[in-house]
């Protein structure tokens, strides 16, 4: 028989409530939710979180991005302009074969 251990801890009331609306949106416990995430630190010996908060996140942050990124480098070397579609696509093409 496995024996378990207890495991307190205190939260804001209101973080408490919104994070346990995000569990339930997935179906899961706030208690759940926990183990899953030790769980992963565990499988994986590191913690499964962005630290940067400027981690790009969404495809239509993606584009931006490329789309900065092909201004500078059109304004800075003077190369081609090539569509942040056409990079994205190639990026993830890179990624496929990877």
């Amino acid at each position: 028989m496995t024996v378990l251990a207890n495991f307190n801890m205190r939260l804001e009331p209101d973080l408490k409530a919104e994070a346990t609306n995000v569990f339930n949106s997935y179906g899961l416990t706030m208690t759940q939710a926990l183990k899953l995430f030790l769980n992963e630190v565990v499988q994986t010996k590191k913690v499964p979180l962005s630290f940067d908060y400027n981690a790009i996140t969404s495809e239509t942050e993606k584009l931006e991005t490329l789309k900065a990124f092909n201004e500078y480098l059109t304004e800075h070397d003077k190369l081609e302009e090539v569509s942040p579609e056409s990079l994205l696509a190639e990026i993830k093409l890179m990624a496929s074969e990877a």
